[in-house]
């Protein structure tokens, strides 16, 4: 959440949080063979257009590798991880 707020601080604007750490015993992480990026570092951050390139640029340069990019619908986000593995996906 450190690098987070850093992003918030720096682009002066509010940053909904959508969903955050999650324990290994929340329900949807249960429903998982083995718990996913939420049990450990991950946030997903409701942000679109130009908040959501800035965003992506900020925390693929701290090192975040894995992307999840839903920008369609009133529901738009952008999931950020430190997985092993970088990753990007859409929704």
């Amino acid at each position: 959440m450190d690098d987070a707020q850093a992003f918030r601080t720096a682009s002066e604007k509010p940053l909904p949080v959508n969903s955050a750490y999650r324990c290994k015993m929340h329900a949807i992480e249960r429903k998982k063979a083995t718990p996913g990026a939420h049990a450990t570092a991950a946030c997903d951050f409701g942000v679109s257009g130009e908040d959501a390139i800035q965003l992506l640029t900020f925390f693929l340069n701290r090192g975040y590798v894995g992307i999840g990019v839903h920008q369609k619908g009133n529901k738009r986000y952008i999931h950020v991880d430190r997985r092993k593995t970088p990753a990007i996906w859409t929704y």
